[in-house]
């Protein structure tokens, strides 16, 4: 969710000040470089040596961070990790500037900055990288979900150094507004220029894909809770028939409904399974117990499998709804209603952070 007016208004009188701390200190960490490093040095050379890698050292893309004192901490174990090889012949040259202790205090400066000027950015929680991308449909016809959507070299994939800058909350609607949906068919983006487009998107295309009246009406529950939402742009989109092997054309499974919840990062799909259509068996005719048990094995044994590939690698944990169920779909809706309704622990106020920061300070000293 993004950061209220009133947090940023503090961020960015913690990023005037902080630059002005580096700006004081400036000139003479630049002499300092330039006389352990026995070269000259300019500002934008210095500044690129601290913040060329930052993706590499601190895996901005993918991680969160609560604190200016977590993204520093992995910043500094990725840089030992990926520099420290070369320490003892020669080495990167911060290894040098660390040395000393004016240069250790303006790194800690300009990478708190850092963390300040990308606050949204790295405070939010990180995708697992196999939902950057969510393709759901029909055998032949069917949608991708992208974080950043981008055609290269013929083919839709996400423009990884934009996943963390996004503006909305992945998976929900306001991310459908946002990026829109892949259409494999047509090649191009379906784009909503309201919510009233994605409405009808709903009702009239993807309610389509279910073959079972189940679905059917608790797609129609899914619109009226959308509809009844105070902030339909933080709310989850419920994904139709999730394909587990994303844009492939052939692939073992889907599900019926999926919920990617950002708000606390859980993942449920369901299952609308009346024994009619989940555990059918063959050769009842014949009465021949053993083949009826044969029969139900594997069925049993596929649906285990699917649950167990979907949670391997999604996370995805699946509830599925039986024939007794499904006779009362209302307490079926308020389930996956349950899940929709999930918000995540409030986010730290960026002055509960600082107090944090001013401990850990103190504990050190």
């Amino acid at each position: 969710m993004p950061i209220s007016k009133e947090e940023k208004k503090t961020v960015n009188k913690i990023i005037k000040e902080l630059t002005t701390k580096i700006e004081s200190l400036r000139p003479s960490i630049l002499k300092r470089a330039e006389a352990i490093l026995g070269k000259e040095m300019t500002i934008h050379s210095l500044h690129g040596m601290i913040g060329g890698k930052n993706n590499e050292y601190a895996d901005c893309v993918s991680t969160q961070y609560a604190t200016p004192d977590e993204f520093i901490s992995k910043w500094l174990e990725g840089f030992i990790e990926t520099e420290g090889d070369d320490w003892w012949s020669g080495g990167h040259p911060l290894f040098h500037l660390l040395k000393d202790e004016y240069f250790e205090q303006y790194l800690m400066l300009f990478l708190e900055r850092n963390f300040y000027r990308n606050y949204e950015e790295r405070t939010r929680e990180k995708p697992i990288e196999s939902l950057w991308s969510c393709w759901f449909g029909d055998r032949d016809i069917y949608w991708g979900l992208l974080i950043s959507p981008v055609k290269r070299s013929g083919q839709w994939k996400n423009d990884v150094s934009e996943i963390r800058k996004a503006e909305f909350s992945y998976w929900t609607i306001g991310h459908v507004m946002s990026t829109g949906l892949v259409d494999i068919e047509n090649d191009e983006l379906y784009e909503f220029d309201s919510i009233e487009e994605l409405y009808k998107f709903i009702k009239n295309i993807l309610k389509r894909l279910k073959r079972s009246q189940y679905e059917k009406e608790l797609y129609d529950r899914y619109i009226d809770y959308l509809k009844s939402s105070e902030n339909i742009m933080e709310e989850p989109f419920l994904i139709p028939e999730l394909r587990w092997g994303g844009a492939d054309k052939k692939h073992k499974y889907r599900l019926d409904f999926t919920i990617l919840n950002p708000h606390n990062m859980k993942f449920v799909g369901f299952e609308i399974s009346p024994q009619s259509s989940h555990m059918s068996v063959k050769g009842t005719k014949s009465g021949k117990q053993i083949e009826w048990n044969n029969d139900l094995k594997l069925q049993w044994g596929k649906e285990m499998r699917k649950r167990n590939d979907y949670f391997g690698d999604f996370g995805i944990t699946t509830i599925t709804f039986t024939d007794n169920e499904l006779e009362d779909l209302d307490v079926c809706f308020e389930k996956v209603e349950e899940y929709l309704n999930m918000r995540g622990k409030k986010k730290k106020s960026v002055k509960a952070l600082l107090n944090q920061i001013e401990i850990i300070a103190n504990d050190r000293e």
